[in-house]
């Protein structure tokens, strides 16, 4: 019954045009030399004397296969199969492969007046990598009349199959099965394992591993009889399916690729279940409560974090056409490890001291997370810095396969995303990733974010959370505090600061939000201005020469004076600094921020004064020295430790200092009246450049500006006094200012 093919090449070309009712697509990436396709007619009582109702088609060789028929009543419909090894879709090297049907008259395939009215292929359907169904429908045919299947390859190859149209013969009760059609069963090779803290109990199952990781590849091995495909009869060829039970839409199907039946008693392939997120669940997609309700939850908990596992299915189906299903089923177990964030550290922070009493420069800890209870860690970074860290999770339950490439993220409220890849070796119990911020700290802009969140998430299958919630799992937060700096920091004033002090950052940036260097000076200048009683990092109280701290007690510079260690190198009971100590502060707080300053010097008129006194003293008469004028009152000192002559003596020689009476007037900080008001230099600060600062003179002690010399004078000095040659060294003799601006500044660093 096979045509010439002179005339069948004049059949294509008419009949593709006018009557084409389906064409199939089937390609692979790979030819084989096994990828034989077989159709079967089953419906209809087709007689085995009639060739058993087979066709096969190799797709490699174009061998041309025996002929065989079926036989189809009028009017009806009958499923038909091909099966083989051939993969679906994907595109390649394999040739294309077409499906005809018509009616077979004479020489020609179908009338050319058009589609033929008695056959029509439809609802082709790729039931697995081995199997594919479409159904053909005959009309009204004449009896005897033969209709015809054509299968048309590129290559040039045709192959066909003929059939009778004719009335069934009353049916025969069904036999036994055909002994060429295996029955599938499983052979229970992996061991169970009872449920522990950490992972749920897994029973004995041919599925080898028979525990799943959920949104990766696991690749399988199925152990058991009866897999392999018949190269002839009515035999199709086994599926494999996998599923979960229940979910809003029935039963769930898991993703099987890359199947190979290996041999009659093994089969090989790679299954990927479901990721499961906390997020709610795509349309179809089984959440985890839902898809163990029946074997371990209770009810759907509403969130799917709150489960670890799910129960799968997988079903092994063989199918001969006339003489039934017959199958074998087992189960495994797909879990969903859960991150816990243990560890959390910021690499690129600045080093910062934590600038306790009695401790020499050290950079705190990075790891800010979990939070020290006694000294938690303080983060200090650039404006426009991405914040770069390393995080420890722990991992429960651990996972079955590896995961690679899972994505980690840290969501930062207002600074997008801390982004990181790490691949997971199977039976791992903890993981460190590193992470880069996606969003950089705002440029030219001071922060302090008392408490920086972090959200984490975990992503097994690597892909984006933001893009598939579902997919993705909740691993903690944290959150520490963190300050931004304008710019970057420059070098400090003094060489015993080694490294930011934690005080400096408080005072360069307070509360933040300063977005330019007006800004970033008046913030930090508000908290030395009025005195504002300068507070440590700690809410620790910094004094200017405090009650009974003398030249010998006072720290002489701001590293002296944050670790409360004294010019001698001694430890004190509280921080008390000169004014040095108080312009090196300063200063080292503008650096924070990067701005520059001086170091001023301030001193009495050189030869005529060599003490100056501030604000505020009585001066009482009659003065003990009228006759030289203008240098009338005296002044006593006290000796103080370490040879100084100063005010703070144990016990204090005042109020009363000879002709001065020492009186309330300019506070120092956290002092209303220092214990030393008489000095041979003070020591302040210059800013320039900077536009709606005021000054440019500074002073941290007193909290106040100045123009320069004269309006120092004005401000800050009660008299001027010198000593006499040949009277004892600790008498003074004192004058008022007289306006003549008797102090010079000078930039001394």
């Amino acid at each position: 019954m096979r045509k010439p093919e002179k005339r069948w090449r004049k059949a294509v070309a008419t009949g593709f045009l006018q009557a084409m009712t389906l064409i199939v697509l089937i390609s692979a990436p790979v030819c084989r030399s096994q990828d034989v396709a077989t159709a079967c007619f089953p419906t209809n009582n087709n007689p085995a004397s009639d060739g058993g109702g087979c066709i096969e088609f190799d797709m490699t060789t174009g061998t041309m296969p025996s002929m065989c028929g079926g036989v189809m009543a009028p009017n009806t419909s009958s499923t038909v199969y091909i099966r083989g090894s051939f993969p679906v879709g994907g595109g390649g090297g394999c040739p294309n492969v077409f499906l005809y049907a018509g009616e077979w008259t004479g020489l020609t395939l179908w009338n050319d007046s058009g589609p033929d009215p008695y056959v029509s292929l439809s609802n082709l359907q790729y039931v697995s990598p081995t199997l594919a169904t479409f159904t053909l429908s005959v009309g009204g045919a004449p009896p005897g009349d033969h209709l015809q299947i054509q299968m048309y390859a590129h290559t040039g190859w045709i192959y066909f199959n003929d059939f009778m149209i004719w009335p069934p013969p009353t049916p025969s009760a069904p036999g036994p099965s055909q002994p060429n059609c295996p029955t599938i069963s499983l052979a229970p090779v992996t061991p169970g394992s009872p449920a522990t803290a950490s992972t749920p109990a897994v029973p004995s199952t041919p599925i080898s591993p028979n525990v799943w990781m959920a949104g990766v590849d696991n690749p399988i091995v199925i152990k058991g009889s009866g897999f392999t495909s018949q190269a002839v009869g009515d035999c199709i060829a086994t599926l494999v399916t996998a599923s979960l039970p229940g979910g809003p839409t029935g039963s769930e199907t898991i993703p099987i690729s890359n199947l190979k039946i290996v041999d009659d008693n093994t089969i090989t392939a790679v299954v990927k279940p479901p990721a499961i997120g906390t997020a709610p669940q795509p349309a179809g997609q089984v959440r985890a409560a839902r898809a163990i309700a029946a074997a371990v939850a209770p009810a759907d908990s509403g969130s799917a974090d709150s489960n670890t596992t799910e129960t799968a299915y997988i079903t092994l189906n063989g199918t001969p056409p006339q003489e039934g299903d017959n199958s074998a089923s087992a189960t495994a177990q797909i879990v969903s490890p859960k991150l816990s964030i243990t560890q959390l550290q910021y690499t690129n922070s600045q080093d910062v001291w934590k600038d306790d009493p009695g401790t020499a420069p050290s950079a705190m800890s990075k790891t800010v997370w979990p939070p020290s209870s006694s000294s938690p860690s303080v983060s200090v970074f650039v404006s426009e810095d991405k914040i770069k860290a390393t995080a420890t999770f722990n991992i429960s339950p651990t996972p079955p396969v590896a995961i690679n490439g899972a994505r980690i993220e840290g969501s930062v409220a207002g600074l997008g995303l801390l982004i990181g890849t790490v691949d997971i070796p199977a039976g791992k119990t903890s993981v460190k990733v590193n992470l880069t911020g996606d969003t950089a700290f705002p440029s030219s802009t001071t922060k302090r974010y008392s408490s920086l969140g972090v959200k984490w998430s975990f992503s097994v299958t690597g892909q984006p959370c933001s893009a598939n919630p579902s997919q993705c799992s909740a691993a903690g937060a944290t959150s520490s505090e963190v300050y931004v700096t304008y710019a970057a920091p420059s070098p400090f004033s003094e060489t015993t600061m080694t490294m930011m002090p934690l005080t400096a950052v408080k005072l360069a940036i307070g509360d933040g939000g300063a977005t330019s260097q007006t800004e970033v000076f008046n913030n930090t200048w508000q908290q030395f201005a009025g005195p504002a009683n300068v507070k440590g990092w700690d809410g620790r109280s910094l004094y200017y020469y405090d009650e009974g701290m003398g030249f010998d007690l006072d720290s002489v510079d701001a590293y002296q004076l944050l670790v409360q260690v004294n010019n001698q190198g001694q430890q004190l009971t509280r921080e008390s600094g000169q004014c040095g100590a108080w312009a090196h502060l300063l200063r080292d707080a503008l650096a924070v921020n990067g701005i520059p300053s001086s170091f001023v010097t301030i001193t009495p008129v050189p030869g005529t004064h060599g003490w100056m006194f501030i604000n505020d003293w009585k001066f009482r008469g009659p003065p003990t020295y009228p006759n030289t004028a203008p240098w009338i009152y005296k002044f006593l000192l006290g000796s103080e430790a370490g040879g100084y002559l100063g005010m703070a003596t144990d016990p204090p020689p005042g109020p009363m200092f000879g002709d001065l009476i020492n009186q309330p007037g300019i506070a120092g900080q956290n002092d209303i009246t220092p214990s030393e008001k008489a000095f041979n230099f003070h020591f302040i600060v210059r800013v320039d450049g900077i536009p709606g600062i005021g000054g440019p003179y500074f002073d941290p002690s007193y909290g106040a500006t100045y123009t320069g010399d004269c309006d120092f004078e004005t401000k800050a000095v009660a008299g001027y006094g010198e000593h006499i040659t040949g009277e004892p060294a600790n008498y003074l003799h004192v004058q008022k200012p007289f306006g003549g601006c008797s102090v010079t500044m000078r930039i001394t660093n």
